[in-house]
């Protein structure tokens, strides 16, 4: 039986590096400030609508309630989205070499016509119900991992898939707590695969609160330009 995304951990990092580059043994994270477009001011009605969901639902619930906060920043970024930048809830996705299940949000073109996602470019968004410290979010990172390299495979394997595109990208939240990814098909001389990261940011910080809108506003503008080779991330 498959793998479940939810139980994929750091000992699976290997395999989930070959899926990126058949050559990789392991990543390489570097941490970096994710590419955004500057907010100036945080918007009352987002302001507004932050505050009633924080104090009207029961948010400790399970991953699901965590979604409805997650939910708040995705329409707060998307007027500044790509005109093909689609977000899908609940897509379900089977790789056989990492595994399967349901990715929480997948930004990314719907075929005309149909339902079917195009799996690249995208940015996959994954909703944890806790990730208040580093050491949390580095174990849920894996998932997350996981399933950006399932939905990496599941394209090559379709006809006139344009392979190893430069970056993948994908955002790791509880809501509260966010952290970018952009991890490179590139591997480095020790073949590894570099990973960039943000810190762990903390939308009740207005600084990073600014940043994670901006930085959800640029990738969802930017990410269709992962082929040519974009970190979504400041060098």
């Amino acid at each position: 039986m498959p793998t479940a995304f939810s139980s994929v951990t750091a000992a699976n990092a290997p395999a989930i590096a070959k899926v990126f580059n058949s050559s990789a043994i392991q990543f390489a994270f570097v941490n970096a400030t994710p590419q955004a477009i500057a907010v100036n001011a945080l918007s009352d009605a987002f302001s507004v609508q932050l505050t009633n969901i924080k104090s009207r639902f029961n948010l400790d619930r399970s991953e699901s309630a965590r979604r409805v906060y997650i939910d708040v920043f995705l329409h707060e970024a998307l007027p500044s989205a790509a005109r093909e930048a689609i977000i899908t809830i609940e897509e379900a996705i089977s790789a056989a070499a990492i595994g399967q299940g349901t990715v929480d949000y997948i930004v990314a073109a719907v075929l005309a016509g149909s339902e079917t996602v195009q799996y690249q470019p995208s940015i996959i968004i994954e909703a944890k119900k806790g990730m208040s410290t580093v050491a949390l979010r580095d174990g849920y990172q894996w998932q997350l991992l996981a399933e950006m390299a399932a939905a990496k495979e599941c394209y090559d394997a379709t006809p006139g898939a344009i392979k190893n595109r430069g970056h993948y990208y994908g955002v790791l939240s509880d809501g509260r707590y966010w952290t970018f990814y952009s991890v490179s098909t590139i591997v480095d001389r020790t073949n590894h695969l570099t990973a960039y990261r943000s810190d762990l940011l903390d939308s009740e910080t207005a600084s990073d609160c600014k940043l994670i809108i901006g930085s959800l506003r640029y990738w969802m503008a930017q990410y269709t330009n992962a082929s040519g080779g974009a970190t979504l991330f400041k060098s």
